[in-house]
């Protein structure tokens, strides 16, 4: 296996061109200067000597390619070919192997087109004497190098001029005498460089350009937006020329891929299609079909304008449907359905060749579809205007079975860009189509962020369905679909690259280039629903059928599993506080000595406190405590400290598994405390009985908390203990404004009554140890006390400050003993109250918190925490990754894990079916799940044996399917409501058809009346 290395110590190294294999590699830097900085700084510095160094290695120390940000914006070969004077440093760039094709992917030009624009003509010179150079390449506006020399851009005035011009002629002419020149290759208005000369420059261009090209000039093919060709405008405006222009060609014009771009861009699809149609297939050569202008290939462009009859006439020809121009990765589908064209995309899906998992910047084409939906509506943009449809773009794909649940590079799916236009109609497709609820991307964000609730109801109601028989028919089955609760296990097999890329991989990540699928990761099926209790305006949604019949198979799973662990804590507990009681146990007339005595600190080996004095009392000295024989002692500790071992187990088990929810659980430091609390007191030796008994009373109270909170997990406890944990919460967050007024008061009595009993002039008849101001500290406790009405008057030295002190305290009964306090009481009624009204949704809320705990101490983390949080969570991730990927690859764990989940061994399907005519059994596809995983594994016929009995057991709760029939009773009557309307309607339009005919009748009788009248 590979050694991994951190981040910081790697540094990427430029892609190595060997026989068109790219070589991912990999060098060590030892804080050594950057490579391209000291490239860039000594090309700004002119020092070619150090240029030349930097870029002389086999492989280069530099990628000659290297992409130079603000304020460049450019890579090094672009710079040195606008630049005067660097040919110099363009033959080293270009003999270290820049690249001379290479598009600006800000400029949109290559170096060629950047060195004719400027009319730099030894850079020119120099790159076209490159073997790789593409003479015509086109920019994003389709001109090539000879387009931009010819245009003859020159705004100076006198001798910079005539020596700007010159050099714009030398480089056309350079260009006109490369051997592949296409003299007369097009741009995307039409102009060849001949009719762009003839616009822009000066007739010592035209002439230059007639002269160099002779009878290779195409002067009448191609026509401008006017309508007038390259030789009628030179015969119009420079008539001395037209001699030298080339004969009329009596032959008809070659096919090529600019003529076919000239008509796409004018939008002259009929020309188009008679240009392809004037020759015969055979002879259209795929290089024509698939050349592209810089910017677009033709089935690109077509499909972006949504030209759906040259998109066909182009697949049929045999264009590729995959390619892409340089400057362009948008595939022809992604820009089809960005734009909404859904015929197009309908012909492009139907194409096999056709990859329909084409990415552009991470977005599928099911992402384009739903974002341009999105821009559409914003940009005021019908998307039901002819041709165009985003939602009808949305079903072709998802007829397709498109991946649903691919993500973006911001891990975002089409579900999260759905849900954040609010568009219903789209979020149900793709719910139906299976998108799961819970993806979450980046920042930590499932879909049910923004998705609409009552869109989300909506779907969940489809979601329970019946098998169409009468509900009096003993078949009659209530099928409830789980699609959206199921994420997806193993992504389909992608098709292969074009480009060879050559890396080394790790043992573990082999399936990636093996072909093979990964395993199935074990992944939390409740986080959509944890989600969902969660937020305020979806919790109430837990209470859906769907939902919570969903539960209710999710705690019959789990429940062996809290039983065991609720019986493993009981355990625990009762050994715990035996221990401690046993051991501090005292007779009503003894007492143990807190302080340093020698009885007090015996060292009775870790069998813990006190088993010397009970030893003692065994050989019978009754000055020690006689609660259980000596023999008794040492087995108790025993069992407690196995028992506190598997306790630190489980407890460290979970800390690997789910690192990020375990440090971020308040009863999880209540159990980590409780570990050492124990571990103390069983082994340490040296403690006094004085800090004994604490930690004793500590390990008492953290160890009954932890059970009540235990038990309260229990769906039939869990209103109770909801209740507790509400009111709790909420008279901190009240107290925590209120805490200043409290903390006022109690630094006010201090200040007064701190000297009282010190003798002084202020000196009080009490004593010092009955007067509880005397510190800071101990007049703040003293203040929370009397927060709850002990007040105990007669013990306050009024005597000092008689007024002041007086109007302090009846200040202080007021505002805090009666105002304060009789609030916190109230919202603690109001809280019970509340939780009280919706124990229903209380109770579902605790079970979701429930399956969630039991899976994350079986599962690990809800949801991937791809690059949120904060430094703590990177922390966490980075150490317990390697141990979480060695824990999930223990068998028995997979095994664990398996019987917490539902999908896909129990729930292949996705759905199950419950016969309310039969004791609302359930039903499985248990056949088919034993049929499948048999196949797959020959040792799970144990499991999958007590699989199948338990599912045959199963039967589904009344309420669930009593709140069912309800929501079969109001879907129909929405039908019936939804049909009784539509007849109305129709009605309506009768009546209103009628109306309009009696008027007319009634119009045509005063009307023959009036003639009859006349006449």
């Amino acid at each position: 296996m590979e050694k991994k290395m951190m981040i910081e110590d790697l540094e990427m190294t430029s892609p190595a061109r060997d026989k068109g294999t790219l070589s991912l590699c990999r060098s060590l830097s030892l804080r050594a200067p950057d490579p391209s900085s000291q490239l860039a700084s000594a090309y700004r510095n002119q020092d070619l000597e150090t240029f030349t160094e930097l870029l002389s290695g086999t492989p280069p120390e530099v990628d000659p390619d290297h992409w130079y940000d603000d304020p460049n914006f450019a890579t090094m070969l672009d710079l040195a070919s606008r630049d005067e004077g660097r040919v110099e440093y363009v033959r080293a760039l270009l003999q270290a192997g820049a690249d001379p094709n290479r598009v600006n992917r800000v400029r949109k030009k290559a170096p060629l087109h950047l060195a004719a624009e400027v009319g730099n003509v030894a850079s020119l010179e120099a790159l076209l004497q490159a073997r790789a150079v593409d003479v015509n390449k086109q920019d994003n506006t389709g001109s090539t190098a000879l387009h931009l020399a010819a245009k003859e851009d020159v705004a100076q005035s006198g001798r910079a001029r005539e020596e700007l011009e010159h050099r714009y002629r030398r480089c056309v002419q350079l260009l006109m005498q490369h051997p592949q020149v296409d003299v007369n290759k097009p741009n995307r208005k039409g102009h060849t460089p001949i009719h762009l000369a003839a616009i822009h420059a000066s007739p010592g261009m035209v002439r230059l350009m007639l002269a160099e090209g002779g009878s290779r000039l195409d002067v009448d093919s191609y026509e401008d937006a006017t309508g007038e060709t390259a030789r009628q405008l030179i015969v119009t405006k420079y008539e001395e020329l037209s001699r030298l222009l080339p004969p009329r060609a009596d032959a008809a014009p070659e096919l090529t891929s600019d003529r076919l771009f000239f008509h796409l861009y004018s939008r002259e699809s009929g020309r188009f299609l008679d240009a392809l149609a004037m020759r015969p297939a055979a002879d259209v050569k795929a290089s024509v079909l698939d050349a592209d202008d810089g910017s677009h290939t033709l089935l690109q462009l077509a499909s972006e304008v949504g030209l759906h009859d040259v998109v066909t006439a182009l697949l049929e020809g045999g264009a590729d449907p995959n390619r892409t121009a340089a400057a362009n990765g948008r595939s022809p589908l992604l820009l089809a359905c960005h734009r909404g064209y859904y015929r197009v995309a309908r012909t492009l899906v139907a194409d096999d060749r056709t990859d329909l998992r084409a990415r552009d910047r991470g977005d599928t084409a099911l992402h384009a579809a739903v974002k341009g939906a999105a821009e559409s509506t914003a940009t005021g943009l019908a998307a039901s205007r002819a041709g165009r449809d985003h939602r009808k773009c949305v079903q072709v794909l998802l007829a397709k079975e498109v991946d649903v649940n691919a993500a973006d590079l911001k891990g975002n799916t089409a579900l999260h860009y759905a849900a954040r236009n609010n568009d219903g109609d789209v979020v149900a497709a793709l719910l139906r189509a299976g998108a799961y609820i819970g993806v979450r991307n980046c920042f930590g964000e499932p879909p049910l962020a923004d998705v609409s609730p009552r869109a989300l109801e909506a779907y969940l109601d489809e979601c329970v369905v019946t098998n169409e028989l009468l509900p009096r028919e003993d078949n009659y089955e209530v099928i409830f679909k789980y699609n959206f609760l199921a994420r997806a296990h193993a992504p389909r097999q992608q098709q292969p690259l074009q480009n060879h890329v050559t890396v080394s991989v790790d043992e573990d990540a082999k399936h990636l280039v093996s072909g093979r699928p990964p395993p199935a990761p074990l992944a939390s099926e409740t986080d959509p629903l944890l989600y969902m209790s969660k937020s305020a305006d979806l919790r109430y949604l837990l209470k859906h059928p769907i939902i919570t019949s969903f539960l209710y198979l999710k705690w019959q799973r789990i429940r062996a599993f809290f039983y065991v662990n609720l019986a493993f804590y009981l355990a625990f507990w009762l050994l715990l506080t035996a221990y401690v009681l046993t051991g501090y146990s005292e007779r009503p007339d003894q007492g143990l000595i807190p302080a340093d005595g020698d009885a007090a600190r015996s060292p009775g080996s870790a069998s813990g406190p006190g088993w010397a004095q009970r030893n003692a009392s065994a050989k019978g000295d009754d000055s020690g405590p006689t609660v259980i024989s000596a023999s008794a002692g040492p087995i108790l500790a025993g069992l407690l400290t196995l028992f506190l071992l598997l306790l630190a187990v489980r407890e460290l088990f979970q800390l690997v598994v789910s690192p990020h929810k375990y440090v971020l659980s308040l009863e999880n430091w209540m159990e980590a405390m409780l570990i050492v609390v124990t571990a103390v007191l069983l082994l340490s030796r040296q403690t006094n009985s004085y800090s004994r008994q604490q930690l004793s009373a500590i390990a008492i109270l953290l160890s009954w908390a932890e059970l009540v909170l235990l038990i309260g997990r229990h769906p039939l406890l869990a209103t109770n203990i909801e209740m507790f944990k509400t009111v709790s919460l909420n008279f901190l967050k009240f107290l925590a404004w209120y805490s200043i007024l409290i903390v006022a008061f109690a630094l006010s009595f201090y200040t007064l009554f701190r000297d009282c009993g010190g003798g002084g002039t202020n000196a009080c008849k009490e004593a010092d140890d009955e007067n509880f101001f005397l510190s800071p500290g101990m007049s703040v406790f003293k203040s929370i006390v009397m927060l709850t009405g002990e007040f105990d008057a007669g013990s306050i030295p009024f005597l000092s400050f008689p007024v002041t002190s007086h109007i302090l305290f009846v200040l202080f009964v007021f505002l805090i003993a009666i105002v304060l306090f009789n609030l916190l009481n109230g919202l603690a009624v109001s809280d019970t109250q509340a939780i009280r009204e919706d124990a229903e949704l209380v109770a579902y809320v605790s079970r979701v918190k429930l399956v969630a705990y039991v899976e994350s101490m079986l599962v690990g983390e809800a949801g991937p925490h791809r690059g949120g949080g904060g430094g703590l969570s990177r922390w966490l991730r980075a150490a317990f990754c390697g141990c979480l990927d060695a824990c999930r690859g223990v068998a028995c764990l997979k095994t664990l894990s398996g019987r917490v989940n539902l999908f896909p061994d129990v729930i292949p399907d996705q759905q199950i079916h419950v016969l309310p005519n039969q004791g609302n059994r359930i039903e499985f596809s248990t056949r088919r799940s034993c049929t499948r995983n048999r196949a797959m594994s020959v040792d799970d016929d144990d499991d999958l044996a007590s699989c199948a009995a338990q599912c045959a057991r199963m039967s589904m709760d009344r309420a669930i399917m009593r709140d069912a029939k309800e929501l079969f009773l109001r879907r129909n009557a929405q039908a019936e409501t939804s049909q009784m309307q539509k007849m109305i309607d129709h009605y309506e339009k009768e009546i209103q058809v009628y109306r309009q005919r009696i008027e007319h009748l009634e119009k045509s009788q005063g009307d023959l009346l009036e003639i009859l009248k006349s006449k």
